[in-house]
């Protein structure tokens, strides 16, 4: 599987012929909540959109495609073939057996941050939602930043906060703004906890949070 398309992507706006094998399977849901299947990825241009294409491209290239803003989008892939297929040529397939990860991203506007776009969902409860940067195919490098809503805001295009875990002190500074009015959670921030940025740290804040203060 052949994913070489980071020169198709130095220009503001995508080229007309894109790699075939730059499509993974993938659905998304509408601004009308209807759901849609095809083939794409994440449009590295325009950050909160897609690119899409409605049957598997056939050839080397292809210009069937539209980039598309979407609600939410899951797209199956092997990671272990991406990461390594500078190593070992793997021709892309279908089957389940070889679409071993799924990415679902939701386009998300962060408040008092310019990084606006797809967001992957790291975690979530019936309380709050945690989202991340993503890698994908040499594009939307992971940051340090973790981005948090709760569930009663999570609406599309609703706010989302940043939660910065570049260093502790950061950390403590936005985590304690965004949980302000939950003293039980803003306690355990000031003691050290949920730092630094781990799938571990992230759950635990995200829990504790549903469990002592989402109905406050």
């Amino acid at each position: 599987m052949a994913w070489s398309i980071q020169a198709q992507f130095l220009q503001r706006g995508l080229n007309k012929d894109l790699p075939s094998d730059a499509f993974v399977k993938m659905m998304y849901l509408t601004d009308n909540d209807s759901i849609v299947t095809g083939f794409g990825f994440p449009d590295p241009v325009v950050k909160n959109r897609i690119v899409y294409a409605k049957q598997q491209p056939e050839g080397e290239i292809t210009q069937d495609w539209k980039s598309l803003r979407v609600k939410y989008a899951e797209f199956y892939y092997n990671e272990i073939v991406m990461l390594t297929r500078d190593l070992v040529e793997v021709e892309y397939s279908t089957d389940a057996e070889f679409l071993s990860d799924t990415l679902r991203v939701y386009p998300l506007r962060i408040k008092g941050a310019v990084a606006n776009g797809l967001k992957k969902i790291g975690y979530e409860n019936e309380a709050i939602q945690m989202f991340e940067d993503f890698y994908w195919d040499d594009h939307f490098f992971p940051s340090q930043l973790v981005y948090v809503r709760t569930q009663e805001e999570a609406a599309t295009d609703a706010s989302t906060f940043a939660l910065n875990y570049n260093n502790e002190r950061a950390f403590k500074r936005s985590a304690k703004r965004f949980f302000k009015a939950c003293d039980e959670v803003v306690q355990k921030i000031e003691a050290g906890a949920y730092f630094p940025k781990s799938k571990k740290n992230i759950k635990a804040l995200a829990d504790d949070y549903a469990a002592w203060c989402a109905q406050q």
